[in-house]
């Protein structure tokens, strides 16, 4: 049934009887006077007063009822069911946007933006009726409700607020406005609202999108005062080497960027390692631009490194920071395998140094009775001149690679080529092996060093002043090589002088294999 929101109005109904009132009052009834030239136009009168008097009472009936309509029309009629309240305001739902991105963190007037944009939020909350409904819902990326959706109290929904937390993310206006509007789809309340509040950055983009949403719903932006901020942001934290060793120098560069409106001069960038300042230096820069920062540092303890870069604090504190992890192993676990000693030698001495140093354990192997391999126990495996792989041995090298070991592999006189193409070189994507050159027994020079990839981070610190393409380094004389073609997945780091590969590098998984196409024979 029918009734009204406002009905204490209906006293002004009465107000429809005015037209009618006046109407009586303001007839009169005249005294008749017969003439007898008159009594043709007499009988003309006659016919017509009925259209007359039938006129006069449409026009009274159409005052009448626009009095009467008015004043229903300010009595707000509706529909009496179990969504509404006769004689109280109707309900409302509203979707409160939050906006808790990076540029929220921005100070002023010695609070963030985020919590003053939270007293707003409160005061909005504040405002709800019994059967009114909020749909509070966080603007960074990625947009989600926060709470119950909906939230029928303001308690709750005072609760869930305070759950809204400054995160360093983006913002996902467009993902929030679009759960705002499928909420408020399916919401039966006559008011639906929207707020927006957030700083100036989206309004324009907001007030657009306005546009094209249905037209029972209002939408209301948070005006925010402009104004110039000074702030600096570590935008990255490089770290340059890709082989971390105690007491060896590690290069880190760091980004600084001004996304501010005001130059910055002289501001200090901090690096702290494990807790202590190693270094610092001062930037300028302009507003809108971005600077490099290149740092050396040198860790002196071995397992986990926490790196980080910092600036002094601005008006957005949550960017100033930047924080990378490394590793330097405790012990270098290498397991060497090899037909004979002799194959083995030359990396045996290679490795004396580490190994005198307590950063190192070496156990070798004979490759023709490995016995029970547990190669999960080992972070590096190096393969000298093994004649062939098994099947299983293959895939159990394999997966070790893909879980972040290294494997080392140097070719040799009694490697079966064709072995080595069907269960390394095809399992690890490298490409394919070809003919061999030379001997070890006939001692033939044949092959020098071609090009090297001297940015390389093996090479790191070694060919320090060389040239890029590497031709002037002195280089060994080989007599033994196996010519390689390379797949595309695998990269050439060293070439002999005839352009072949001589190094082949190929990432798998977190780990990596690196297959030298000549023998670790020192003779």
């Amino acid at each position: 049934m029918f009734t009204f929101l406002n009905s204490i109005l209906a006293w002004a109904l009465f107000a429809a009887a005015i037209p009618i009132l006046i109407h009586l009052f303001t007839r009169k009834k005249l005294k008749t006077i017969s003439f007898s030239t008159l009594r043709f136009l007499k009988l003309m009168q006659q016919e017509k007063i009925r259209q007359v008097r039938l006129r006069q009472l449409l026009l009274l009936l159409l005052r009448t009822l626009i009095i009467a309509l008015l004043v229903l029309a300010f009595m707000r009629p509706t529909v009496k069911n179990s969504r509404f309240i006769v004689g109280q305001r109707a309900r409302t739902s509203m979707a409160i946007l939050v906006d808790n991105s990076l540029s929220m963190a921005r100070m002023t007037r010695g609070k963030s933006l985020l919590s003053q944009v939270k007293i707003k939020a409160q005061e909005i909350l504040q405002l709800m009726q019994p059967g009114d409904e909020v749909y509070l819902i966080s603007v960074a990326q990625p947009s989600q409700f926060v709470g119950d959706h909906p939230i029928l109290s303001p308690d709750k929904a005072l609760e869930a607020l305070r759950n809204v937390r400054q995160t360093a993310s983006g913002t996902d206006l467009q993902g929030a406005l679009e759960l705002a509007l499928k909420s408020l789809g399916t919401t039966h309340n006559l008011n639906k609202e929207i707020y927006l509040l957030s700083d100036n950055k989206f309004s324009l983009q907001f007030e657009k999108a306005a546009g094209e949403l249905p037209p029972n719903l209002q939408l209301f932006v948070l005006d925010w005062p402009e104004e110039k901020i000074r702030n600096l942001s570590v935008t990255a934290l490089n770290l340059n080497n890709q082989i971390f060793e105690l007491n060896k120098v590690v290069d880190v560069t760091v980004k600084i960027a001004n996304t501010g409106q005001y130059r910055e001069t002289g501001r200090l960038v901090h690096l702290i390692l494990n807790g202590s300042r190693v270094a610092q230096q001062q930037v300028d820069v302009p507003a809108g631009q971005e600077r490099q920062i290149k740092f050396r540092i040198v860790p002196e303890r071995q397992g986990y490194q926490f790196l980080s870069a910092e600036i002094e604090n601005d008006q957005i504190p949550l960017d100033n920071h930047r924080f990378a992890v490394f590793s330097i192993p405790e012990k270098l676990r290498v397991l060497l395998l090899g037909p004979t000693p002799q194959d083995r030698l030359f990396v045996r001495l290679a490795l004396v140094p580490e190994q005198n140093s307590g950063s190192m354990i070496l156990q070798e192997m004979d490759s023709r009775h490995p016995g029970t391999l547990k190669l999960d126990e080992f972070d590096e495996v190096i393969l000298c001149n093994v004649p062939q792989l098994s099947s299983e041995f293959a895939r159990s090298l394999y997966a070790f690679a893909k879980n972040g070991g290294g494997v080392m592999v140097f070719m040799g006189e009694d490697v079966d080529l064709r072995n080595y193409n069907e269960e390394l070189f095809n399992r690890f994507h490298l490409g394919r092996l070809g003919e061999t050159l030379g001997s070890l027994t006939a001692k033939k020079q044949i092959l020098r060093f071609g090009k090297i990839r001297l940015d390389h981070p093996i090479f790191k610190g070694i060919f320090a002043g060389m040239d890029g393409d590497g031709r002037h380094i002195d280089s060994p004389a080989f007599n033994f090589a196996v010519y390689a073609h390379p797949s595309p997945d695998a990269e050439t780091i060293m070439e002999y002088s005839n352009r072949a590969p001589f190094l082949l590098e190929r990432k798998i998984g977190e780990g990596l294999i690196l297959a030298f196409m000549s023998s670790a024979d020192p003779t």
